[in-house]
């Protein structure tokens, strides 16, 4: 059994894509996935193009992972949902909903 947990992105005019973690659940900020995700948009780069910003926070995600047998994956749809699912909106710039620079102020409260 593992900790799964899924990322949401959102993108303007396409469907979602999922970032899926086999060992990155937890509940809120202690979940590894969503730590992963925090690094990503802490650089404060690309966050107005959704193509290059998809692609730091996968490349956070797979940061040190990539010969792992059940480390993380992508799909069009969420993995088990066992964990809750934090969702990225990349044309309204959020994280579930609150602005990336609130998001990334609040995360380690």
């Amino acid at each position: 059994m593992g900790q799964r947990s899924n990322i949401e992105i959102k993108f303007a005019s396409q469907p979602s894509i999922y970032i899926y973690s086999h060992w990155g659940g937890g509940w809120g900020n202690q979940s590894d996935l969503r730590l992963r995700l925090y690094r990503a948009l802490d650089r404060r780069q690309r966050w107005n193009d959704e193509q290059y910003l998809a692609a730091i926070i996968m490349r956070e995600v797979l940061r040190g992972r990539l010969d792992e047998e059940t480390g993380v994956g992508l799909a069009p749809y969420p993995g088990e949902e066992e964990y809750v699912t934090t969702t990225v909106d990349m044309s309204a710039r959020t994280v579930d909903g609150r602005p990336f620079a609130e998001w990334l102020e609040d995360f380690n409260k």
